[in-house]
């Protein structure tokens, strides 16, 4: 499953980000974004606009065709 298929509010557990760009990858683990984190999607920006999500009490906001790219599986 891919974050894109996670709906508003929902929580869902990064497994893969082995086909994000490694300089996405990167920006995102420094963030507190990587493999085995929970993340909760708050929003989707209308017509095709960023995904805002919610880690560790902070929010990130990420390129929706990156939310194609990071595989996981649904938590809630």
């Amino acid at each position: 499953m891919n974050l894109n298929q996670i709906q508003q509010n929902e929580t869902f557990k990064i497994q893969d980000l082995t086909e994000l760009h490694p300089f996405v990858k990167r920006r995102l683990k420094d963030l507190g974004v990587y493999e085995g984190k929970e993340v909760k999607v708050i929003r989707y920006c209308p017509l095709g606009g960023p995904c805002l999500l919610e880690c560790s009490g902070q929010r990130v906001g990420i390129r929706r065709k990156d939310t194609f790219c990071i595989k996981g599986a649904r938590l809630s």
